[in-house]
């Protein structure tokens, strides 16, 4: 029996601040996977106890495991209806969902500060790393000058020595990676503006961002396709404002250069 069968059976045995939390996981079982007990508690004003309490009631030793046995019969439905479009499909779902979550003032002060700081540090771990190396290539093509950092101690080091006149932006799909945190806990006491792209607005690393520009999707037992999708897109929306508001022609020259350099460079056919 899966985990969702589980507290539809034992609702009757809970009580009514259980059962709201039991509405809200079964409610919401694609987004459970990624939430904490603290997302739990502000978003339904509820404790620790009875969340825990609601664990224990329905079989689990806590809200991890009973998250982990979501997560997996999740999963399961996914294979059982696998078909050829299947990633396809996700992937359409994922880039119309992160398209609904724009928000045109939040990209354009992006790109504002893109314009107006020194210099921009961008950070990511594992497959947000993906993502910020993307970003700072897409800014490269337009004459930006920016620094992808994924590895935890070079990330440390640049925190210490930017200023305020520095812009770090930052990937994470789950928004609670620690060492992303403490590295943004550093640059905030230097008084660095911090723009984080996440999935969730409830998170530590949306929380400490003076800019928050919302993904889509997390790649929870699942294909980190449609996650990584979700983040280019929104890196290519912030390149092609700063394009056509800022740099247009400067842009397009930068790339004829680059074109006639690469076609020099090529073997006769």
């Amino acid at each position: 029996m899966n985990a969702i069968d589980t507290i539809s059976n034992n609702y009757d045995q809970l009580t009514k601040s259980e059962r709201k939390v039991a509405d809200y996981i079964v409610s919401n079982k694609d987004k459970v996977v990624h939430n904490t007990i603290s997302d739990l508690k502000q978003l339904l004003n509820v404790g620790d106890a009875t969340i825990n309490r609601l664990c224990k009631k329905v079989g689990f030793s806590g809200f991890t495991e009973l998250k982990i046995a979501i997560a997996k019969n999740n999963v399961r439905i996914e294979q059982d209806n696998f078909s050829n479009t299947s990633l396809l499909n996700k992937i359409k779902e994922t880039l119309d969902r992160t398209h609904d979550l724009i928000d045109e003032n939040d990209y354009r002060k992006v790109v504002d500060l893109i314009e107006e700081k020194r210099h921009i540090y961008i950070l990511g771990k594992g497959q947000s790393g993906l993502a910020a190396i993307d970003l700072e290539k897409l800014l490269l093509r337009n004459g930006v000058q920016s620094t992808a950092l994924l590895d935890s101690d070079f990330q440390v080091n640049a925190a210490n020595v930017l200023t305020h006149d520095d812009l770090l932006i930052v990937f994470s799909l789950s928004g609670r990676t620690a060492n992303l945190i403490d590295t943004i806990n550093i640059a905030k006491e230097n008084n660095v503006v911090v723009v984080g792209i996440t999935n969730y607005l409830l998170s530590p690393i949306a929380k400490l961002s003076d800019v928050v520009i919302q993904s889509s999707y997390d790649e929870f037992f699942s294909s980190p396709v449609p996650g990584r999708m979700s983040q280019m897109y929104i890196s290519g929306l912030i390149v092609d404002i700063y394009e056509n508001e800022h740099h247009a022609s400067k842009s397009l020259e930068i790339r004829e250069k680059t074109l006639k350099a690469i076609i020099d460079k090529r073997v006769e056919e």
